[in-house]
């Protein structure tokens, strides 16, 4: 066999840990040559054998082993293990010799298990190996500030133990003993506490094993199978023993341990209940509970071998069930038991209550879903979510006294919650509460005083009371809110639209030519086009009530000039800002002024992208479609790839309107939103789906109507034909939630066979004859299935509205031939 295949062999066995195999092959490999990587194997082979034996408790057998490697190197491995093994196997002239060789370098930085492992054999075996240690190690210090620590725990002076266990530093080789006594000396503080500094000491170090113990007589019972898993058959029969376990529960802790990890519940469950009479109640308890979410089964066991269900825990572990099984219906009515339960102790189980409201809420929606977070509310008024669902609910209305009611309701239980504040601030700028708009907004602003939306929005109010000012007269008000918006310092274009107000006020209450005056020079100095003057100009004369052409004529024309693409920015600016403010009105108006130049420049002008894309995002949310239209005709639309163009596009030609759109549209946009999904272009997804469901709304085509369409395709209508009428079931029924419905429904079923057509038609005495009654029942046989909807309401105590004589006329008014009563 050659050298390489020979090295290749003893190569491949020592890296796979086969150390006794490749110490044969490299001493074959050295009868050929003395190469030091084949040396170098050997010694590591051998210290590689000798941890092996170790780790088995057979310490002579390694240090003999651990001896053999110095044949073969310079430079001794691992001595500390070596002095360790040599002390296990009592031969401490040899250890002690090995210890003097060691610099006080390697025992405080390099050997720091040997050292840790040298005190604990002076300070608990009075072993002597702290002489031999080099004088000038930092260990001496540190062993004698243990050993008086030590001394001071077993005299009972736990303070004067602590001061000189907090003398130790970090690094020290008694970090682990320390930590000990530190939970030792704790025993009677927090359990959390303990185990947490118990925790600390790892699993190498020489008092692992005490710490394992301290902190199985300190675990919860749920913790113990984990922790009896770590350590040895003798340490499980210490702590056993100490914590007074008797032979039933350290068999089922044995048991546990031996538990695939896979194990189903049903096994599990099993386990448990079997040794139910020796677990401790609570834990048992409530893991069970747990466990029978997924095995159901289990239930009848559980009250066999633990305790009875009461009525609250029975339904809700079947909601719990029917939830995993997505009957939904079924939940829904255990849950209702649940609370029927709970509610004959409401201020016991208040949270419990509320919590299973706001679980039905989740499969309600609109007012039925509302109601319920409401009634949530009565019995915990914490939950922020519940409020948030109901103020965005009842918002659509922001002058309704429901809204207000749980406006006030929110800020009260959370004053400082931004998202309430917001909301407040919206409603009361809608309703043009403009103090409570300052009001609400500062609240904002001194949680979060860099919030932009409070400054926008305190501007808005500012402004909008600065207008109203003019228009009433009342100039000496004006000047107190222009300096207040000017102090929120938004920004260039903020201040420059304060100050154009301001040449405004001049031309309203001082001086008309000195107001020209400003206002020319605020437009001159803000814009080098004048069409963008034009229109700031004629937006600004609209709302303060001055005559536009006045204000107009001392401006420069604005006809034959064209926008740059900085001043296409520029427009696009001011348009947003009084969109903001709300200015629709003198928007579409001041844009009719400019419309003509304003077309030109699109025809004309080459625009990037991102300006003509702001622009027209812009002039959709203005809804200006005529400009809209040129600019997907002139520009963006052929000259750029992004498909919002398409969007815009198809959206421009029906003015905004879906249900104009024509089949040809609707292919169009899902062709887009097809590309949109591809692309991942959410915002385009969610503007292109919302689009065609209003298309679909207004263009829901059945079949007959698709042939009706075919044969009369002028619309005429069949002679025969009639109008609709309402089903009588729908009048009476109609305006139930599903939830009520579907619940009636089930009840109905379990009470049919109690009220055959005989016993209901004698029930209605009164109100009609018997026989019309049957006579009535063969001609509209949903009556009966009406009044036995009533009796379930009845049975379940529900008040629906409906009485038995408003059922009765409304099946005799879609049957007027049917008799009241018989003669005979």
């Amino acid at each position: 066999m050659t050298t390489d295949i020979l090295e290749k062999q003893a190569l491949a066995e020592f890296n796979s840990g086969h150390y006794q195999e490749a110490i044969k092959l490299y001493k074959k490999l050295l009868q050929e040559s003395d190469q030091p990587e084949w040396n170098e194997k050997i010694a590591h082979s051998y210290v590689a054998r000798a941890k092996s034996f170790a780790e088995r408790g057979m310490f002579r057998e390694a240090a003999e082993l651990w001896e053999n490697h110095l044949r073969f190197t310079d430079t001794p491995l691992d001595e500390d293990f070596y002095i360790v093994w040599l002390i296990y196997c009592n031969k401490p002239d040899k250890a002690i010799h090995q210890l003097s060789q060691l610099t006080a370098s390697q025992v405080d930085k390099q050997y720091a298990g040997l050292a840790e492992f040298i005190g604990y054999q002076a300070l608990f075996l009075q072993a002597d190996f702290v002489s031999t240690i080099a004088h000038e190690s930092k260990f001496h210090q540190h062993f004698q500030l243990a050993q008086q620590a030590f001394k001071a725990y077993q005299n009972g002076d736990n303070e004067q133990a602590h001061a000189l266990l907090n003398q130790l530093p970090f690094r020290s080789a008694f970090k682990n003993l320390s930590l000990l006594i530190k939970a030792l000396i704790d025993q009677t503080g927090e359990r959390q506490t303990i185990r947490t500094l118990l925790e600390k000491i790892p699993d190498y170090s020489i008092y692992a094993g005490v710490a394992k113990l301290l902190a199985a007589l300190l675990a919860d019972y749920g913790d113990l199978p984990q922790i009896l898993n770590s350590v040895s058959h003798h340490q499980q029969n210490i702590i056993a023993k100490s914590l007074g376990l008797n032979k039933k529960q350290i068999e089922f802790i044995h048991r546990i341990q031996k538990l695939d990890e896979n194990a189903s519940a049903k096994v599990i469950f099993n386990l448990i209940t079997t040794y139910a009479a020796v677990l401790p109640t609570e834990p048992l308890q409530r893991y069970c509970e747990y466990l029978l979410a997924s095995y159901p089964k289990g239930i009848k066991d559980f009250q066999k071998k633990v305790r009875k269900f009461n009525v609250f825990e029975l339904n809700r572990m079947q909601a719990i069930q029917c939830e995993r099984q997505h009957e939904t219906f079924d939940a829904r009515e255990y849950w209702e038991n649940c609370l029927e339960a709970l509610k004959k102790d409401p201020e016991k189980n208040a949270l419990k209550i509320a919590l299973i409201y706001r679980r039905l809420a989740d499969w309600e929606f609109d007012e039925e879903k509302i109601n319920l977070l409401e009634q949530s509310l009565d019995y915990d008024a914490t939950d922020k979510d519940s409020y948030k669902h109901i103020l965005t609910h009842y918002q659509k209305t922001p002058q309704s006294s429901i809204f207000r009611t749980w406006l006030s309701k929110s800020l009260q239980q959370f004053p400082q919650e931004i998202d309430f504040l917001i909301i407040a601030v919206n409603a009361a700028y809608a309703n043009k509460a403009f103090k409570k708009v300052t009001d609400y907004a500062s609240q904002i602003l001194k949680i979060d005083p860099l919030n932009t939306f409070a400054k926008k929005i305190m501007y808005k109010s500012y402004m909008a009371r600065a207008y109203q000012q003019i228009e009433k007269k009342q100039f000496h008000l004006f000047e107190a809110e222009i300096e207040r918006a000017e102090k929120l310092n938004l920004g260039k274009q903020y201040q420059h639209h304060i100050n154009l107000l301001s040449g405004f006020f001049v031309f309203a209450a001082e001086d008309k030519k000195q107001g020209l005056r400003l206002i020319h020079q605020v437009l001159i100095g803000r814009y080098e086009n004048p069409i963008l003057m034009h229109f700031q100009a004629t937006v600004e004369a609209m709302a303060t009530g001055v005559p536009v052409s006045t204000i107009l004529k001392s401006l420069p024309v604005c006809a034959n000039n064209l926008i740059s693409e900085a001043g296409l920015a520029q427009l696009t600016e001011i348009i947003s800002l009084y969109h903001e403010e709300e200015r629709h009105e003198e928007i579409n108006k001041a844009l009719e002024k400019i419309k003509k130049p304003l077309k030109q420049s699109i025809e004309k002008q080459q625009y990037g992208e991102t300006v003509l894309l702001k622009f027209t995002e812009t002039l959709l949310n203005i809804q200006h479609y005529e400009l809209l239209r040129h600019v997907c005709k002139f520009n963006g639309a052929s000259d750029f790839d992004n498909n919002i163009w398409r969007y815009y596009k198809v959206i421009a030609k029906v003015n905004g309107k879906p249900e104009k759109a024509s089949f040809n549209d609707r292919l169009a946009m899902e062709s887009l939103l097809e590309d949109a999904h591809a692309e991942d272009d959410r915002k385009l997804e969610i503007l292109v789906n919302d689009f065609l469901h209003q298309f679909q709304q207004f263009n829901q085509v059945g079949d007959f109507d698709i042939i009706n369409a075919i044969f009369n395709p002028n619309g005429e209508q069949d002679l025969d034909d009639e109008e609709d009428e309402l089903d009588p079931f729908d009048v009476l029924f109609g305006h139930l939630s599903d939830a009520v419905y579907f619940k009636l429904e089930k009840q109905a079923d379990k009470i049919v066979n109690q009220y055959p057509p005989e016993k209901l038609a004698k029930s209605l005495s009164g109100i009609i004859d018997e026989r019309a009654f049957l006579l009535l029942i063969m001609q509209q046989p949903e009556i009966y299935s009406a009044l036995i909807l009533l009796k379930a309401a009845e049975k379940l105590k529900l008040d629906i509205g409906i009485t038995q004589e408003q059922v009765v006329a409304c099946y005799l008014e879609a049957n007027p031939e049917t008799p009241t009563q018989f003669p005979f």
